[in-house]
């Protein structure tokens, strides 16, 4: 695992992070406007860590030298929104906080993460995916806010990696309705893979940044800013998962496993 943080960044500003994330009692207030860094703050698994490329060739790397700002990484493969990761140190909420989203306020913060929680149980997803992406509003309201939701093995995404996907990318735009998604799956990307049929090459993470590029630099513009559509409801969301079909008990079971370890 190649987790990269600017120096001492793990330990700074992770108790209010966590407080957001964890729904403590206590309203958390959204912090004023503030001068936004020349960065692009990054969360995820193995694509965000850079797999596949060399040292410093990885797309967030790639993507932050064409926007001209830094990057800032905080990731560990197998890692997803529920998943913890080769290293234990996922899901998602737990890898936030070394980002110090509260006190640098990047101009562009990103979330990898999906393929690792494919086959889960998908209400503590939804939950995780959710408090996560309104935690990073919370923390640094006039970012620039997106998702890299799952990337499938292979060119032919499984039903549950669909049906994941479109869980993840719902929850996301509930929590925060003018997220910029970027969706490996409905928009079919194709990019150079490692034999594994997953991971980019070093040419993969070249075509990943370049895609990204061209939307972030144009919401990076004041001038092309959008107003906030309205995103799905909760209703909305579980009528996509569920239809009219109540969870199992190993949802349910999962879900409330969520809703207690996070309040």
């Amino acid at each position: 695992m190649r987790r990269r943080t600017r120096h001492g960044a793990a330990a700074v500003g992770t108790c209010g992070a966590l407080a957001v994330l964890c729904g403590a009692g206590v309203a958390t207030p959204k912090p004023p406007a503030a001068h936004l860094a020349q960065e692009v703050a990054v969360v995820g698994a193995s694509i965000a860590d850079g797999m596949g490329a060399p040292p410093g060739g990885g797309w967030a790397e790639l993507l932050a030298d064409d926007l001209g700002v830094r990057a800032d990484v905080s990731a560990d493969p197998g890692a997803g929104f529920v998943a913890r990761g080769v290293a234990k140190e996922g899901p998602m909420w737990r890898l936030l906080p070394a980002l110090q989203l509260d006190r640098v306020h990047p101009d562009v913060v990103l979330v990898q993460a999906g393929h690792n929680d494919v086959g889960e149980p998908l209400l503590p997803v939804i939950v995780s995916v959710t408090r996560l992406f309104e935690a990073i509003h919370t923390l640094t309201p006039d970012s620039v806010i997106g998702l890299i939701s799952v990337f499938p093995t292979g060119d032919e995404p499984s039903a549950a990696a669909r049906t994941t996907d479109a869980a993840i990318v719902a929850a996301a735009r509930t929590a925060v309705p003018d997220v910029f998604v970027f969706d490996p799956i409905t928009g079919r990307w194709h990019f150079p893979r490692l034999r594994d049929g997953l991971h980019p090459t070093e040419a993969g993470h070249e075509w990943i940044a370049q895609r990204l590029t061209g939307p972030l630099r144009d919401a990076l513009d004041p001038h092309q800013r959008n107003s906030p559509r309205r995103g799905p409801t909760w209703p909305d969301l579980l009528t996509l998962i569920f239809g009219n079909s109540m969870p199992d008990s190993r949802q349910n079971q999962g879900f409330l496993g969520v809703v207690t370890a996070n309040a």
